[in-house]
Formats: C-alpha cells, sequence, structure tokens
C-alpha cells in the first residue's frame, strides 16, 4: 500500500525473482520515480529496498514537491543488466495548506509587538517536517507565498498545545505592519489571510523651543525607562565599550587611539541611531539644541516612578523627564540614579576623539548640576534622547 505525503512518499513494488537466470549475484531491487510530465527518464530518482518480504518490497522517497504529479516503476538489477517493469504507477503528493486557526497581536509598543499564533498540528504530517510561522511586512504586496517579507518560524512538531507566539522587535513608531501566519512544506509556503497592526506613536513634546523633543529614550516605552546605550555614531548595543570594541576606532599599529571621522554631524546620517530605530524625522540632537535645551529651559531633580532624573520645563511650561540612566564603560553601567549622560550628534571641535552630550548629575549632599560637554569618548555607551521637526 502507497502512503504519501507533501513531500515524501513510501511506494510499494512486487519482484518475481524466480524469472531471474541463476548465477549472477545477489539482485538489486528498488522503484525509480520522476515527474509525470517528463518525456525522458534522464531525471529519475531511484530508491532501493532494503529488504523484501516474499516478493514484495518497500522503498522511501523524500524531497519530493507538493502538489506534484509523479509516475514510478520497480526495477531489478541483475548481472550488471537492469529490468524494469512494465508499467507505470502515478501518485499526486498532498498540497501545503495553512495549518493556522487564530493570529492576534499583544503587547503593542512603539518599536515592538507580540503576535500570538493558535495552529492545528494534528494534520502535520511529521515525515513533511513542517514548519509554521509568521511572515510580516511594511507593504502588503510583499506578503505572497515566497516573498520578500521578514519571517520568523519554527518547527511544527515543536509548537506546544499548538500555540506559539513571534516576538517583534526594532519596529518603527506609527508604522502600520502587515502579518500573515504561514505553514512551509518542502519550500512550499501557504500564507493565511493577512491582518495588519500599527505600533504606538512617540510621543513628541514642544518646550516651546526650535524643536521638539521625545517623551522617552532611544530603547525605552516610557519617560523614566532608561533605554539602550551606544557608543558615538553606533547603532546597536554591545557588551563591552571602550575603545578597541569601538567600531570606528583605527588600528595602525602604534598604539595611539584614532578614531575613524565620519563627519561633524552625524544627526539624521546613518550613524544616528534615533534614525536607524525610529526613522521618519526622528534624529539626535544637535550640539546647539541642546544647549537651548540647557539655557532655555528649567530644570528639577525629580523622582518619578522610583527613577531619579531632571524633569525639564521649557519656556511655554510643557515638560521632558530625563532619566539619570548613567553610561556605560567596558562591561559596567556607571551613575546610574545620579547621572544622566545623552548623546548629541556634534563631534568635539578641539578633540575627534570626543563627541558633545548633555551630563546633569545630583549627589547625596545635594550638589546638582547640569550642563553640555565635549569630552565624552566617543567609544562611551551613552543614552539618546531624539528630537524631530
Amino acid at each position: 500500500m502507497d502512503v504519501y505525503g507533501c513531500t515524501y512518499a513510501d511506494v510499494s513494488g512486487y519482484a518475481n525473482l524466480d524469472l531471474l537466470p541463476a548465477g549472477s549475484g545477489n539482485p538489486l531491487i528498488g522503484v525509480e520515480i520522476v515527474k509525470a510530465d517528463v518525456d525522458n527518464n534522464d531525471d529519475a530518482i531511484q530508491s532501493t529496498a532494503t529488504s523484501l518480504i516474499g516478493n514484495l518490497f518497500t522503498v522511501s522517497f523524500r524531497n519530493l514537491e507538493p502538489g506534484t504529479e509523479y509516475k514510478y516503476r520497480s526495477f531489478v538489477t541483475y548481472g550488471g543488466i537492469t529490468y524494469y517493469g512494465n508499467k507505470f504507477n502515478a501518485l499526486t503528493t498532498k498540497k501545503v495548506v495553512n495549518i493556522d486557526s487564530a493570529v492576534e497581536v499583544s503587547e503593542i509598543t512603539h518599536n515592538s509587538a507580540v503576535v500570538n499564533v493558535s495552529v492545528q498540528t494534528e494534520g502535520v504530517d511529521p515525515k513533511d517536517l513542517a514548519h509554521v510561522g509568521l511572515a510580516w511586512s511594511v507593504t502588503r504586496d510583499d506578503l505572497f507565498p515566497n516573498g520578500g517579507f521578514e519571517s520568523r518560524k519554527v518547527s511544527a512538531q515543536s509548537v506546544s498545545d499548538g500555540v506559539y507566539s513571534v516576538a517583534l522587535s526594532n519596529l518603527f513608531p506609527g508604522i502600520t505592519y502587515y502579518y500573515a501566519s504561514f505553514t512551509e512544506v518542502g519550500g512550499v509556503q501557504v500564507l493565511s489571510s493577512v491582518k495588519e497592526f500599527t505600533t504606538l506613536e512617540i510621543g513628541a513634546v514642544d518646550l516651546g523651543l526650535s524643536i521638539k523633543w521625545a517623551v522617552c529614550n532611544v530603547g525605552a516605552d516610557v519617560p523614566e525607562g532608561y533605554g539602550s546605550y551606544y557608543a558615538w555614531g553606533e547603532t546597536e548595543e554591545k557588551s563591552d565599550y571602550y575603545w578597541d570594541t569601538y567600531k570606528y576606532y583605527l588600528d595602525d599599529g602604534d598604539y595611539e587611539v584614532k578614531f575613524q571621522h565620519i563627519g561633524f554631524n552625524i544627526s539624521g546620517t546613518s550613524y544616528d541611531v534615533a534614525r536607524v530605530k525610529w526613522g521618519g524625522s526622528w534624529r539626535m540632537p544637535t550640539l546647539d539644541e541642546i544647549k537651548e535645551l540647557c539655557n532655555k529651559c528649567s530644570w528639577s531633580w525629580i523622582s518619578l516612578n522610583g527613577v531619579n532624573g531632571y524633569m525639564v520645563t521649557g519656556p511655554n511650561g510643557n515638560s521632558i523627564f530625563l532619566p539619570a540612566a548613567g553610561s556605560r564603560y567596558r562591561t559596567e553601567v556607571y551613575g546610574r540614579g545620579s547621572y544622566g549622560d545623552y548623546w548629541s550628534g556634534t563631534l568635539s571641535e578641539s578633540n575627534s576623539l570626543n563627541a558633545c552630550w548633555i551630563e546633569f548629575y545630583c549627589f547625596d549632599s545635594g550638589d546638582w548640576g547640569w550642563g553640555c560637554y565635549s569630552s565624552a569618548s566617543r567609544s562611551k555607551g551613552l543614552t539618546v534622547r531624539p528630537v524631530t521637526e
């Protein structure tokens, strides 16, 4: 009895060995299979039997194409001659069907979301090595089988109780994303109906200055969130912040620290982590814009939801909160709860190894202050508070 799925077939054959001449060694018995629309058998795949019960044997084929008609016939190789069965049998592999039953999105923030999928795995044949997963894109037209979408997948056999979740990160704020679950077997994908969700907008606060300031740091979801730490001009976090791990460090063998010049103002460029992570018109502030924040606003040291930092109030009475996130040096975070160090997009005029920043602090003694400085090594990990027009 023949058994087959989307990508495999176990087919049986009959070998009448009594008709073979004696004295030519052990016969090699098997089946060859080829697509039904092929005129010759040059591309046929052969599989040999490992056991014979009476005159019946079974062979297995893998890596067939889903939803495809094949023809096959038995053969015996004996004494250097191959004898083929006098007729072809036919089979058609199963089509790939989408096995998802429900897809919903939860935990939507401005840069992330969790997509939960409930699937029916009972009908998935383990021999087919099916995968299920999620496809998503910022363009609906990308969501077609084997399209140009981003995707994440998991083996259907490892799905627990028919449910899996996909955590999406590094999304852009205020952008509509289209998504669909898919089943993939043998390189063929079938998608569910396309749905959509929109990430949350990042609040832009008008302080009465030349630009608007974001309500939270890059990598944070709330005003008091510390967010992520970046070396100047880098757009990904890392475990160690030092000059020899800095992406733009130049090692010329003379033991002198030298950094590659990537621009005097990287605000709004491909080196700007705010632009890369948030997109749109978001960017790092320039030195002049952080000076404006320092000189035209009032600063008050407060604790917001248990997090220390400064409430910065603009000339028009609106405010933003800058948490004291400290900074990263080597593998440690220093000054969290006491210091706040924020990059600008402007390189130091006096030392190309440094970039300009806002630094503020408040000691246990009550001494506090803030200001705009140009003495931070570009290799340190600081937080970023974006601005927009």
